[in-house]
């Protein structure tokens, strides 16, 4: 429960703080992006009883077009 405040606390003070820096259309793919290839972590290892499957080719290439569209956001 503590864990959680301090990494609520983090996110709003990171997004008080980025989204000035990079746009609020690239911080929030960026946001995605992470919340994504969280996902995709703990599916294929398993973590905090998540049902192990291993990644496919077609989860990565949605990542990489996630990653693209921050490129290409930042430009």
């Amino acid at each position: 429960m503590w864990l959680g405040g301090f990494v609520g606390a983090g996110s709003v003070f990171g997004n008080a703080w980025l989204i000035p820096v990079l746009g609020a259309g690239a911080f929030f793919m960026a946001f995605l992006f992470g919340q994504i290839l969280l996902g995709l972590c703990m599916e294929s290892r398993g973590w905090l009883g998540a049902a192990r499957r291993p990644v496919s080719l077609r989860q990565l290439c949605g990542a990489a077009v996630m990653l693209a569209a921050v490129v290409l956001l930042r430009l």
